[in-house]
């Protein structure tokens, strides 16, 4: 009798610790930390300006200090580093019709209003690189749309309308022919196909500062 009651209890307690794995397991890989922590790997710290798309696995983001911007899909798995002077614009895309824009040597495409009750809202950033010249990523779809609060498709718009912003900035900052040359490009890897397993997967202790 007692033999058996202390193999219950040591299974239970088995059962119990490999509960609480699987439970930290998963909080640690839930797609918006992994993202989170790419971009703050790719970027060489934390980013002042980001934006996640979980459903879809994708993220954007910037670091000023370092000149670069990230992007990410396949939920971190795949991924580029670009510098600043590479970014060739930005545009905001409300149900596939292009609302705002932004465009090296261009003049803003202002936004006349905001939307109140988009199904789509989505970012498309720009590249001087031929071999990946676009991303997009949603801030607003019928995923996204299924667990937010009402009136959130427009401060989705608002959010996109800020980040053209940021763009703006950025391209004004890098003015100047797109042939120019980043000083160093070591950050630059646009013209390489991603790596299935990125360096910041690899890295657990950098990650966990996060």
């Amino acid at each position: 009798m007692g033999e058996a009651l202390r193999t219950l209890l040591l299974l239970a307690l088995g059962a119990g610790v490999l509960t609480t794995v699987g439970l930290g397991a998963g909080w640690w890989m839930e797609t918006g930390r992994r993202l989170r922590r790419a971009l703050k790997q790719s970027l060489g710290g934390p980013s002042d300006a980001e934006v996640m798309a979980v459903p879809q696995g994708r993220a954007a983001g910037m670091r000023f200090a370092t000149g670069r911007v990230a992007v990410l899909w396949d939920k971190s798995a795949m991924g580029l580093v670009y510098d600043f002077v590479e970014l060739d614009g930005a545009e905001l895309i409300v149900d596939e019709v292009v609302v705002a824009r932004v465009r090296r040597d261009e003049q803003r495409k202002q936004m006349d209003s905001i939307p109140k009750d988009a199904e789509r809202v989505t970012l498309r950033l720009l590249f001087s690189d031929a071999q990946w010249p676009e991303f997009e990523l949603d801030f607003w779809s019928p995923e996204i749309a299924r667990t937010a609060a009402p009136g959130a498709a427009k401060e989705a718009v608002r959010f996109g309308r800020k980040w053209l912003s940021h763009v703006e900035n950025v391209l004004k900052r890098t003015g100047g022919p797109l042939a120019m040359k980043p000083k160093s490009a070591q950050a630059t890897a646009p013209a390489r196909p991603p790596r299935e397993r990125p360096p910041w997967e690899e890295d657990e202790d950098e990650a966990e500062a996060v």
